[in-house]
Order: structure tokens, then sequence, then C-alpha cells
């Protein structure tokens, strides 16, 4: 199963949490939308809390269909 989370950092837009799967009947990772972003001058509570919510999402869907 390839899973887990990717975070960006935009010095405009903040942080970009991306939650990370397969493309089913591939290997192509991809990012499984919805794609979550938060304020640059968030709380680390809010970061970890992000990227909590990526993970789970990225567990729940192991097989990324495009659907």
């Amino acid at each position: 199963m390839f899973t887990g989370v990717t975070i960006y950092f935009n010095k405009d837009l903040g942080y970009i949490f991306g939650a990370r799967s397969k493309q089913e009947g591939t290997n192509a990772p991809v990012i499984v939308p919805p794609v979550l972003r938060i304020e640059k001058d968030c709380t680390d509570q809010r970061i970890i809390e992000s990227i909590t919510v990526a993970r789970e999402l990225s567990m729940k869907t192991p097989f990324y269909t495009g659907a």
C-alpha cells in the first residue's frame, strides 16, 4: 500500500497538505483530492490536525480511481 502525506509550503498560500496514494492499475503516485490548505501563520496544533486528516484520507484511499 502506498499511503502518506505530502506537505508543501507557499509563502503566499500557506501550508498545503496532499494525501498520497497510487493510481489504480499502475505504480504512479498521485495526490488524492481534496487537497487541504491552511494559513501560513497557523498554530502547530492546526498543522498536526491537518496532517492527521490528510493521513486518514490517504489510508482510506489506498488505490485512487479518479472518481
